[in-house]
Formats: structure tokens, C-alpha cells, sequence
């Protein structure tokens, strides 16, 4: 049985307040593509720390730049979707930059069987209304 995946709970980035998509924190093996400042590919194996039907939260070794198209590669799946980095935030210990990244278009799908399970199981959580009063 998949195991549920914890809802990320994170401070979202400054003048961010709404989430069109809810965010999991999920650890998804991903090879983000781009091309360096002087036009040479750069790709770098990493995993996802937080997701949504619209993007991530990564961590990077390599520079990039806010606005910078990428190109992600879901290793499990070996899906490919494009999108852009929409926010560079701390160095974490290790060196590592925390990366924002949105997909071209929103994709549920995209992440597999983990964040779709998580869906349908946070959907099965909503209380039922109820039809009369008492």
C-alpha cells in the first residue's frame, strides 16, 4: 500500500498567500535541465522536497536564476514536463539552494501515484453534508 504523504505545512515565500493546488511533502527522485549563463546544458539529480499540481520546491547545487526555464524529469516515471524557476530562496547547510519551480501547465499526473493518492484520501477526509436539520 502507498504510504500518504505528510501535507507541507511551510511558510510560503513572502507576498505568496494562496496555493492553487495543495502542497505535499513528498521526496520524488527528479533530473531538473537547463542551460548555464553561457548557453552549455547543465543537469543535476536531485529529489523533490514539497509538491502541487503546478510545480515544487527542489534543492540545487548548480545556480539558476529566478525566471529561468528548466526542464524537469520525473526519474520514477520518466515524464517530462517544462517550466520556470519562480523563486530562489536560502542555502540550506549543505550548500544547496532552495528552488521554486513552476510547470508549464498544472499536472496532476505529473507526479505519480503518490500525490494522486494523496487527493483521493484528503478528499475522503471532507465532512459529508448533511441534507435536514434536527
Amino acid at each position: 500500500m502507498t504510504e500518504l504523504p505528510k501535507i507541507a505545512m511551510a511558510k510560503p515565500p513572502q507576498g505568496i498567500e494562496k496555493r492553487r493546488s495543495i502542497r505535499v511533502e513528498l521526496r520524488i527522485p527528479v533530473t531538473p535541465r537547463w542551460e548555464a549563463v553561457k548557453g552549455s546544458p547543465v543537469e543535476e539529480r536531485t529529489e523533490t522536497r514539497v509538491v502541487n499540481a503546478h510545480g515544487c520546491l527542489l534543492l540545487l547545487k548548480a545556480p539558476v536564476s529566478q525566471g529561468q526555464r528548466i526542464e524537469l524529469v520525473n526519474r520514477n516515471t520518466g515524464n517530462v514536463r517544462g517550466g520556470r524557476v519562480v523563486w530562489c530562496g536560502a542555502i540550506e547547510a549543505d550548500g544547496r539552494t532552495r528552488v521554486g519551480v513552476e510547470l508549464e501547465s498544472p499536472d496532476f499526473d505529473f507526479w505519480a501515484e503518490q500525490y494522486t493518492a494523496f487527493l483521493q484520501w484528503s478528499a475522503l477526509q471532507k465532512p459529508k453534508a448533511t441534507g435536514g436539520s434536527h
